[in-house]
């Protein structure tokens, strides 16, 4: 091996080991801290940033006011799955670049695309068994690789249902407020209607259930647009 290749080889694993622990760093402050943690370099974040100035401005040119509101309501779920699927191709892509610089110890790999192929079936811990690790580091790489994936998709799987019963819990909200503000809803008109019925006490007992939701939601990440 010449002194180049041995050069490309520790860049690989130094560039894959830094790509994986920072994944792993996004999954960690995005789903289990339960505070909103600010970063501006976290992946999760950049992602929702930006793809929300690009959906917003798509979704603002149609006329149609209940399309343009049906695609806004859309994109909060679907950027939730797209984190989910974003982390772990970085992952994916991370444990690859360590096998291709760890390839002498890897029976199968010959290129970075074969190295990403057999990364991809040890984090989500398929293991054809085309491709076998044969130096005791690429072993233990194999086996972190699967546990790695596995506690990834378990605790997103479980960030996700949590995100989707708060979404439920506003939709549920936002149609009782309807009900009792008129079309198109105005918090004036429910409360001079609740005025006139003597009410007005009950009336604002339905901004306690905005302010429980309000309080779950900040437990969520910055990047969640709840």
């Amino acid at each position: 091996m010449t002194f180049a290749e041995t050069l490309v080889n520790i860049a690989c694993v130094a560039v894959g080991l830094a790509g994986i622990v920072l994944t792993l760093f996004d999954v960690f402050l995005s789903v289990i801290v339960p505070r909103p943690v600010r970063s501006r370099l976290r992946a999760s974040v950049l992602l929702s940033r930006y793809a929300w100035r690009v959906w917003r401005h798509a979704s603002t040119r149609f006329g149609d006011l209940d399309k343009r509101e049906d695609l806004l309501g859309i994109y909060a779920p679907a950027v939730l799955v797209v984190l989910a699927g974003m982390w772990v191709t970085l992952l994916i892509f991370g444990y690859g670049l360590v096998f291709f610089g760890l390839r002498a110890q890897t029976h199968g790999i010959d290129s970075l695309g074969t190295a990403i192929y057999f990364a991809g079936t040890s984090l989500l811990t398929i293991g054809y068994g085309d491709i076998t690790p044969n130096g005791a580091v690429t072993r233990l790489l194999a086996i972190t690789a699967g546990a790695t994936g596995f506690g990834v998709v378990a605790v997103t799987t479980t960030f996700l249902f949590s995100i989707f019963g708060s979404f439920q819990t506003r939709e549920a909200f936002v149609i009782t407020f309807g009900t009792r503000s008129g079309a198109p809803p105005s918090a004036v008109d429910m409360l001079l209607g609740a005025k006139k019925l003597g009410m007005l006490e009950r009336a604002l007992e339905i901004s306690e259930p905005a302010q429980v939701w309000m309080a779950e939601c900040s437990r969520h990440i910055s990047r969640t647009p709840c």
